[in-house]
């Protein structure tokens, strides 16, 4: 019985790497469509063009945005079908994900001597 069990369990840990892989390259996709809003955005901050505000609210909000995107095409099987995947756009999606607790800590007047948030200028 116990072989029967370790025999249903790799199976099933074979599929969830496949599954895992395939959804892994959805969401790199949808990242990907944005990858010009995001340097953009980048740049824009890095260069002092956009505010620390104006550059969380933008690249936040796309963020969530695209995640969106993201569960919403995986049940779209049809839109799957079309999809034109590039390996150009492996782990993109983990790039901009990072940026995600750092958008959510930051604040721009955080109380004197709190290190739980993050100032604009060690966001960027």
């Amino acid at each position: 019985m116990n072989e029967f069990v370790d025999a249903i369990k790799s199976y099933y840990d074979w599929q969830f790497y496949k599954i895992h892989n395939y959804s892994a390259s959805l969401i790199d996709y949808v990242f990907w469509q944005y990858r010009e809003f995001y340097l953009e955005r980048m740049q824009k901050f890095v260069s002092h063009e956009l505010t620390g505000r104006k550059f969380v609210d933008h690249f936040y909000f796309k963020l969530l945005n695209d995640r969106d995107e993201y569960n919403l095409l995986k049940k779209d099987f049809k839109k799957q079908e079309r999809l034109e995947l590039t390996p150009k756009s492996y782990q993109f999606s983990k790039i901009i994900d990072d940026f995600y607790f750092a958008l959510e800590a930051f604040d721009e007047e955080p109380e004197p001597g709190d290190s739980s948030f993050l100032t604009e200028d060690q966001l960027r």
